[in-house]
């Protein structure tokens, strides 16, 4: 597929990121890969066992009040971490201007009558008030939207779906909005940015929204979990101690997965990619990074 941006509802930029092959799937069929993968492995993943607080030298406390001893604590557990916070990771966090509702729906391809549907379409309006939707098909059946609005815009934000506001926006993608409507879970999230002064304190790292939450922009905050998470198996591997290989990870991924943060926060301030043509190599760096051979994927 291409990535295509609209402005007012016409195309203004077809990329396709320089030949790099990609993707699209939803995190369910995701997750479900990463835990069959787990399981084959022998992993005892253990559900109903929520995490609330951890400390350096290896100790994870559950809910439950149960105490474990580890050689090694992954917080992975978002951008509220519990492992994070009671270790006390300074750190600062801000919002953003600008908010997502995010749905799968049914494609309702043939509904939506003449043109080309299959590409990832990045549609933006200005006026008469700000809206943008993120439309992504995952499969033959599922499509993905996002759909922005500004936090202080009610009717924008509105959840369920205020289907007038975004009808009147987009009224060729009325179909699938009708669908959207229909979600009462919906969820309006505002982007929200968290920068520690360090990723790891003795046998604990911090991976994805808990080391560095970034809004979604350019799309690759769980990219840099998982590529962020591959990276510190191979530091253990080659490390003379866990706390040595925490150390020499954060210093070799850390500064790709900075520059991916600040430049994601600075597309979504000045909602750059209504531009088009914005997934220049600078923005797809931390997508580009091959972990297992660290290089990058195409020249820079």
């Amino acid at each position: 597929p291409t990535y295509e941006t609209w402005m007012h509802n016409k195309s203004i930029s077809r990329e396709t990121f320089n030949g790099l092959p990609w993707r699209i799937m939803t995190r369910s069929h995701l997750h479900n890969a990463l835990v069959s993968r787990a399981h084959a492995l022998g992993v005892d993943i253990r559900v109903d066992s929520e995490a609330v607080a951890a400390d350096p030298e290896g100790r994870l406390t559950l809910q439950t009040g149960e105490v474990l001893e580890a050689d090694l604590i992954v917080g992975a557990d978002g951008v509220g971490s519990k492992v994070r916070d009671s270790i006390g990771f300074k750190q600062d966090r801000w919002m953003s201007k600008d908010g997502i509702i995010r749905l799968i729906v049914p494609r309702k391809k043939k509904e939506l009558g003449h043109g080309e549907w299959d590409n990832t379409i990045d549609m933006w309006n200005f006026w008469p008030r700000v809206q943008r939707i993120l439309y992504s098909p995952c499969n033959e059946n599922e499509l993905y939207l996002g759909l922005m609005a500004p936090a202080a815009d009610p009717r924008g934000s509105k959840v369920p779906l205020d289907l007038e506001v975004w009808v009147e926006m987009f009224p060729f993608l009325e179909p699938c909005l009708v669908e959207a409507a229909k979600l009462e879970t919906a969820r309006y999230d505002t982007y929200q940015t968290n920068k520690l002064d360090r990723w790891t304190k003795g046998k604990v790292a911090l991976v994805g929204d808990a080391a560095h939450a970034m809004c979604p922009a350019l799309a690759q905050g769980a990219g840099c979990a998982m590529v962020n998470a591959f990276s510190l198996s191979q530091d253990l591997e080659e490390g003379s101690s866990v706390e040595d290989a925490l150390v020499a990870w954060e210093k070799r991924i850390r500064p790709i997965t900075d520059r991916c943060q600040a430049l994601s926060g600075d597309y979504a301030a000045n909602r750059s990619l209504s531009k088009g043509n914005m997934f220049t190599p600078a923005a797809l760096e931390a997508a580009r990074y091959d972990p297992l051979r660290r290089v990058y994927s195409w020249p820079q």
